[in-house]
């Protein structure tokens, strides 16, 4: 599990580096919803595919996988952008504090979700 866990760390600091790299530069042009929603989602399917070949080394069915994978992520994503959005009301012009904290709603309910729903034995 220890294993497991560092590289689930590992993988998870690879999405969010392109999560916030798509996320800072796409707040430039579109309303900061639309940036949150579509750098999430880029950041979503780097770590499906390296978690389900390398974390969880999944036997199972892409399909199979990636429905799972995207029930748990659909409901992580609605929790990042509100979270990302509250902080913002809280914090104005915090873009990195929203974020981060938004992040750490979204590897919390990643984590378990894959761990017991997506990829459980």
């Amino acid at each position: 599990m220890k294993k497991e866990l560092s590289i689930y760390i590992i993988i998870g600091i690879g999405s969010v580096i392109i999560d916030y790299c798509v996320y800072m530069v796409l707040s430039q042009f579109v309303p900061v919803v639309y940036a949150k929603t579509i750098s999430y989602i880029m950041g979503m399917c780097f770590g499906f595919f390296c978690n389900r070949a390398i974390t969880f080394k999944s036997n199972n069915s892409l399909a199979k996988d990636a429905i799972g994978f995207l029930f748990v992520y659909t409901i992580s994503l609605f929790l990042n952008v509100i979270v990302n959005s509250v902080t913002l009301i809280i914090f104005p012009e915090q873009k990195i504090i929203a974020f981060l904290i938004a992040t750490v709603v979204s590897v919390i309910t990643n984590y378990l979700g894959q761990k017991f729903f997506v990829y459980k034995k």
